[in-house]
């Protein structure tokens, strides 16, 4: 939950207030290098993330969101720069690797994809399996 809760968290995040925001989640087994991934795909249409910041966006701590702007958690705290460190922790734990593609063209946010160790056999290689089983858009 740690990898596709923040991922999708900030992607609502990031389209927040947004005229036509759009937010899709794609999950695909997928055959790489003679190996077969689980990979997950998160991406949103909202601002895209600078090139300065797409360096340090999984240092702890660093965080492209307004500061001042608190959790609903009702405890005064930001809690900023906490949720895309863990995701590369809980990632390069598994296995895997972890991609941004930053965006940051008109109507071109961020993209997140995910890579990590697949077990079992490959059971679905048509094209129906790497189509994103979750798309939402609308106002969040």
């Amino acid at each position: 939950m740690t990898i596709v809760g923040n991922l999708i968290d900030n992607a609502f995040d990031a389209v927040q207030g947004r005229s036509g925001a759009a937010v899709e989640a794609g999950f695909a087994l997928v055959e790489r290098g003679g190996r077969t991934w689980f990979e997950i795909v998160v991406r949103d249409n909202g601002p895209g993330i600078a090139e300065l910041d797409a360096e340090r966006i999984f240092d702890q701590g660093f965080s492209t969101k307004d500061p001042k702007v608190l959790l609903p958690s009702g405890t005064g705290a930001t809690g900023r720069g906490i949720g895309l460190p863990l995701v590369r922790q809980a990632v390069l734990r598994l296995g895997g690797t972890l991609h941004l593609d930053p965006g940051g063209q008109p109507g071109r946010g961020a993209c997140f994809t995910v890579l990590l160790p697949h077990a079992g056999p490959l059971r679905q290689t048509d094209a129906a399996a790497r189509t994103p089983r979750a798309a939402w858009t609308g106002q969040p």
